[in-house]
Protein backbone atom coordinates (compact mmCIF):
# COMPACT_ATOMS: atom_id res chain seq x y z
CA UNK A 1 0.00 0.00 0.00
CA UNK A 2 1.26 3.48 -0.81
CA UNK A 3 0.39 6.32 1.53
CA UNK A 4 0.75 9.89 0.35
CA UNK A 5 0.52 12.95 2.53
CA UNK A 6 2.10 16.19 3.50
CA UNK A 7 4.02 17.41 6.49
CA UNK A 8 1.08 18.94 8.34
CA UNK A 9 -2.27 20.14 7.05
CA UNK A 10 -3.02 23.37 8.90
CA UNK A 11 -1.52 26.14 6.81
CA UNK A 12 -3.28 29.46 6.22
CA UNK A 13 -1.60 29.93 2.85
CA UNK A 14 -3.36 26.78 1.61
CA UNK A 15 -6.68 28.66 1.71
CA UNK A 16 -7.55 29.31 -1.90
CA UNK A 17 -5.02 27.01 -3.59
CA UNK A 18 -6.21 23.94 -1.64
CA UNK A 19 -8.84 24.70 1.01
CA UNK A 20 -11.93 26.52 -0.24
CA UNK A 21 -12.15 30.13 0.89
CA UNK A 22 -14.38 30.47 3.92
CA UNK A 23 -13.92 26.87 5.06
CA UNK A 24 -13.61 26.83 8.87
CA UNK A 25 -10.25 25.55 10.17
CA UNK A 26 -12.02 22.81 12.11
CA UNK A 27 -12.99 21.27 8.74
CA UNK A 28 -9.54 21.40 7.17
CA UNK A 29 -8.47 17.90 8.22
CA UNK A 30 -11.78 16.43 7.00
CA UNK A 31 -11.19 18.04 3.62
CA UNK A 32 -7.50 17.07 3.56
CA UNK A 33 -8.36 13.41 4.28
CA UNK A 34 -10.54 13.30 1.15
CA UNK A 35 -7.46 14.01 -0.99
CA UNK A 36 -4.68 12.23 0.94
CA UNK A 37 -4.48 8.98 2.94
CA UNK A 38 -1.69 10.05 5.32
CA UNK A 39 -0.42 13.06 7.22
CA UNK A 40 2.78 13.72 9.09
CA UNK A 41 2.09 15.48 12.38
CA UNK A 42 4.95 17.86 13.14
CA UNK A 43 3.42 19.81 16.03
CA UNK A 44 4.38 16.94 18.35
CA UNK A 45 8.02 17.91 17.87
CA UNK A 46 7.31 21.14 19.78
CA UNK A 47 4.59 20.13 22.21
CA UNK A 48 2.76 17.01 23.32
CA UNK A 49 -0.98 17.46 22.82
CA UNK A 50 -3.48 15.73 25.02
CA UNK A 51 -4.68 12.32 23.82
CA UNK A 52 -8.12 13.88 23.21
CA UNK A 53 -6.61 16.08 20.49
CA UNK A 54 -5.17 13.03 18.76
CA UNK A 55 -8.50 11.22 19.06
CA UNK A 56 -10.32 14.16 17.49
CA UNK A 57 -7.87 14.20 14.59
CA UNK A 58 -8.21 10.45 14.07
CA UNK A 59 -12.00 10.65 14.00
CA UNK A 60 -11.90 13.29 11.24
CA UNK A 61 -10.25 10.87 8.83
CA UNK A 62 -11.72 7.95 6.95
CA UNK A 63 -10.84 4.27 6.87
CA UNK A 64 -7.28 3.49 5.83
CA UNK A 65 -5.92 6.92 6.77
CA UNK A 66 -2.66 6.89 8.77
CA UNK A 67 -0.64 9.42 10.73
CA UNK A 68 3.13 9.61 10.97
CA UNK A 69 3.90 11.37 14.25
CA UNK A 70 7.17 13.24 14.67
CA UNK A 71 8.99 12.46 17.89
CA UNK A 72 9.25 15.30 20.38
CA UNK A 73 12.48 17.32 20.37
CA UNK A 74 13.28 16.09 23.88
CA UNK A 75 13.42 12.61 22.38
CA UNK A 76 15.69 13.47 19.42
CA UNK A 77 17.54 16.69 20.13
CA UNK A 78 17.90 16.92 23.91
CA UNK A 79 18.18 13.22 24.74
CA UNK A 80 19.10 13.48 28.43
CA UNK A 81 16.91 12.43 31.34
CA UNK A 82 14.00 12.06 28.96
CA UNK A 83 12.46 8.69 29.74
CA UNK A 84 9.34 10.42 31.08
CA UNK A 85 8.73 12.22 27.78
CA UNK A 86 8.70 8.83 26.01
CA UNK A 87 5.98 7.68 28.43
CA UNK A 88 3.87 10.80 27.83
CA UNK A 89 4.46 10.52 24.07
CA UNK A 90 3.21 6.91 24.00
CA UNK A 91 0.15 7.88 26.06
CA UNK A 92 -0.58 10.69 23.59
CA UNK A 93 -0.53 8.15 20.73
CA UNK A 94 -3.01 5.76 22.39
CA UNK A 95 -6.09 7.08 20.52
CA UNK A 96 -4.34 6.78 17.14
CA UNK A 97 -3.35 3.21 17.98
CA UNK A 98 -6.80 2.30 19.31
CA UNK A 99 -8.53 3.72 16.22
CA UNK A 100 -6.11 2.06 13.78
CA UNK A 101 -4.69 5.39 12.57
CA UNK A 102 -1.09 5.03 13.75
CA UNK A 103 1.34 4.76 10.85
CA UNK A 104 4.69 5.29 12.52
CA UNK A 105 6.82 7.49 14.72
CA UNK A 106 9.29 9.65 12.79
CA UNK A 107 12.47 10.32 14.76
CA UNK A 108 14.30 13.16 13.05
CA UNK A 109 17.77 13.55 14.54
CA UNK A 110 19.81 16.76 14.08
CA UNK A 111 22.98 17.13 12.02
CA UNK A 112 24.92 17.23 15.31
CA UNK A 113 23.80 13.63 15.99
CA UNK A 114 26.91 12.04 14.54
CA UNK A 115 27.60 8.37 13.93
CA UNK A 116 29.29 6.97 17.06
CA UNK A 117 28.72 4.22 19.63
CA UNK A 118 27.00 6.51 22.14
CA UNK A 119 24.46 7.75 19.60
CA UNK A 120 23.94 4.26 18.21
CA UNK A 121 23.17 3.08 21.74
CA UNK A 122 20.71 5.95 22.09
CA UNK A 123 18.86 4.89 18.94
CA UNK A 124 18.59 1.38 20.40
CA UNK A 125 17.20 2.86 23.62
CA UNK A 126 14.76 4.90 21.55
CA UNK A 127 13.62 1.69 19.83
CA UNK A 128 13.20 -0.04 23.20
CA UNK A 129 11.24 2.84 24.75
CA UNK A 130 8.88 2.97 21.77
CA UNK A 131 7.90 -0.64 22.38
CA UNK A 132 6.01 -2.30 19.53
CA UNK A 133 5.36 0.95 17.63
CA UNK A 134 6.83 1.24 14.13
CA UNK A 135 9.69 3.76 14.12
CA UNK A 136 11.38 5.46 11.18
CA UNK A 137 14.71 7.23 11.70
CA UNK A 138 15.69 10.34 9.77
CA UNK A 139 19.38 11.11 10.03
CA UNK A 140 20.59 14.58 9.09
CA UNK A 141 24.28 13.66 9.33
CA UNK A 142 25.80 11.80 6.38
CA UNK A 143 28.08 9.80 8.68
CA UNK A 144 25.15 7.42 9.21
CA UNK A 145 24.90 6.57 5.51
CA UNK A 146 26.77 3.26 5.65
CA UNK A 147 25.88 -0.29 4.69
CA UNK A 148 26.57 -1.53 8.23
CA UNK A 149 24.13 1.08 9.60
CA UNK A 150 21.42 -0.02 7.16
CA UNK A 151 21.94 -3.63 8.29
CA UNK A 152 21.80 -2.55 11.93
CA UNK A 153 18.56 -0.63 11.29
CA UNK A 154 17.07 -3.80 9.78
CA UNK A 155 18.06 -5.85 12.84
CA UNK A 156 16.53 -3.20 15.12
CA UNK A 157 13.33 -3.13 12.99
CA UNK A 158 13.83 0.59 12.39
CA UNK A 159 12.85 2.20 9.12
CA UNK A 160 15.23 4.51 7.32
CA UNK A 161 13.76 7.81 6.18
CA UNK A 162 14.90 8.54 2.63
CA UNK A 163 15.20 12.29 2.24
CA UNK A 164 15.04 13.97 -1.14
CA UNK A 165 16.75 17.29 -0.50
CA UNK A 166 18.27 19.82 -2.88
CA UNK A 167 21.89 18.97 -3.78
CA UNK A 168 23.46 21.53 -1.44
CA UNK A 169 26.60 21.22 0.70
CA UNK A 170 26.16 19.32 3.99
CA UNK A 171 22.73 17.93 3.08
CA UNK A 172 22.00 14.21 2.94
CA UNK A 173 21.95 12.83 -0.61
CA UNK A 174 18.82 10.96 -1.71
CA UNK A 175 19.47 7.30 -0.94
CA UNK A 176 16.59 4.85 -1.35
CA UNK A 177 16.99 2.15 1.27
CA UNK A 178 14.22 0.10 2.90
CA UNK A 179 15.20 -1.23 6.32
CA UNK A 180 11.80 -2.18 7.74
CA UNK A 181 8.25 -2.92 6.64
CA UNK A 182 7.82 0.83 6.19
CA UNK A 183 9.59 2.60 3.34
CA UNK A 184 9.43 6.32 4.11
CA UNK A 185 10.37 9.13 1.72
CA UNK A 186 10.34 12.84 2.59
CA UNK A 187 10.48 15.31 -0.27
CA UNK A 188 12.06 18.49 1.04
CA UNK A 189 12.12 20.27 -2.31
Amino acid sequence: MIYLGTSGFSYNDWVGPFYPSGMPKKEWLLYYAREFNACEINATYYTLPKPAVMESMARKTGPGFLFAVKANRQMTHERENNEEVFKVFREMLAPLIDLGKMGCVLAQFPNSFRFNDENRDYVETFREWMGHLPVVIEFRNAGWLREDVFGWLRRQELGYCCVDEPPLPNLIPPIAEATSKIAYVRFHG
